[in-house]
């Protein structure tokens, strides 16, 4: 929370739309539950709380991940969820992974960045009950971290909140299905709204008519040579 606090106060935010994607979800619910006069409406994609009761489900032993290219990464990450298509893969392990010294492609990140810390102490759906300002979950209908029940259950908790499935998405949406076909809940627009966390980074300002407009427009993925 004081993370996402200090940024806000830094960039001289006084009211936004928060969007937080798995972990990120949880940090926007607990966030928006102590700062309802920052934040305006709240998104949480593809994140559970968990009662603190119940211990989080064991992840088994993390082995070590490498490749001798950037088409053998990015055919890696395709058969795990094929939905953003190989030549977004191939993008990604572009700008995601170094070069042992032993010539090996590995992540850029360190491994211990997926070990599962302790969890704090706090009673989510509490949390989820005090939170005032309009919130939206979000969950691809494929998804094996958030169950539809608890979505559901989410959406019905929180005082100001709704629920949308996205079809043909697994755990990151705005990757799976950026723009799904569904005439019924404006997705796109809300789905577009991922792309705000970029933007406030680079202190742009956007408004909601811009977003309407059609801001948030797919963007070209820059050539990448599959054979490196």
């Amino acid at each position: 929370m004081y993370d996402v606090g200090g940024v806000i106060g830094e960039l001289g935010l006084t009211s936004l739309v928060l969007v937080g994607l798995s972990m990120g979800g949880r940090n926007a619910i607990y966030f928006t539950s102590k700062r309802p006069d920052l934040v305006q409406s709240s998104s949480s994609s593809t994140s559970a709380p968990r009662s603190a009761s119940v211990p989080p489900p064991r992840r088994p032993a993390l082995r070590a991940e490498t490749w001798d290219s950037i088409e053998q990464a990015a055919q890696h990450l395709y058969r795990g969820n094929p939905n953003p298509g190989i030549h977004y893969y191939r993008w990604v392990v572009t700008t995601s992974l170094r070069q042992r010294a032993d010539g090996a492609l590995v992540w850029a990140w360190h491994p211990s960045v997926k070990e599962r810390r302790s969890q704090l102490d706090i009673d989510w759906w509490a949390v989820l009950k005090s939170i005032t300002p309009p919130t939206l979950v979000l969950r691809g209908e494929s998804s094996t971290v958030l169950d539809r029940d608890v979505a559901e259950r989410m959406g019905k908790e929180l005082p100001r909140g709704r629920f949308v499935e996205i079809p043909r998405a697994v755990h990151t949406l705005h990757e799976d299905n950026p723009r799904p076909s569904s005439p019924r809940s404006r997705v796109p627009r809300l789905l577009g709204l991922l792309e705000l966390q970029i933007l406030v980074r680079r202190r742009v300002r956007v408004t909601p008519d811009q977003a309407d407009a059609g801001l948030f427009e797919p963007r070209p993925m820059p050539h990448v040579n599959a054979s490196s």
